[in-house]
């Protein structure tokens, strides 16, 4: 994370901190840009250093937090924080694939997709579910990536410093 750290730091952006490793980073920008530019930035930035690609999804610390309080599942008080997931997409998916998600294979587990953010909550482990971030991916024809709600809590604090 020290190198992602030197990364961030040669593109020019400010108060960087890492979460962990992985791949969560918090920064600061001089300049006004899109998350989607900010994102191309970093993305080839890490293919020039490191030589491969990666997708790299870029919210706003305001555009995170309010994101993340879309969660229907934290609004019950005796939500499990264990069972929470936030897979984050880089684009609101088209409504053909999500009109699909009838034939997801659920089982106990739930799911609301609200715009750009995919919520779910696990009837047993993250690693027991089919709905991995790889599979959200594939079905909804977006880049993706996945968080459990502990990191996502972290993330907000770390934020709101």
């Amino acid at each position: 994370m020290a190198d992602l750290k030197d990364l961030f730091s040669d593109l020019g952006y400010t108060d960087i901190q890492t979460y962990i490793q992985s791949g969560n980073v918090i920064f600061g920008v001089s300049q006004d840009k899109s998350e989607s530019q900010l994102a191309g930035e970093i993305a080839e930035g890490i293919t020039k250093k490191y030589g491969y690609d990666v997708p790299v999804i870029v919210r706003s610390a305001t555009s995170f937090i309010k994101d993340a309080d879309a969660n229907p599942f934290i609004k019950d008080p005796n939500y499990d924080i264990g069972r929470l997931h936030w897979t984050i997409l880089n684009e609101i998916p088209n409504e053909e694939y999500i009109d699909q998600m009838d034939t997801w294979p659920l089982n106990q587990d739930e799911i609301h997709i609200v715009g750009n953010n995919v919520f779910l909550q696990c009837e047993g482990k993250y690693s027991q579910t089919k709905l991995t971030n790889q599979w959200i991916e594939k079905k909804l024809k977006v880049s993706a990536t996945t968080r459990n709600w502990k990191t996502v809590v972290k993330l907000i604090s770390m934020m709101s410093q």
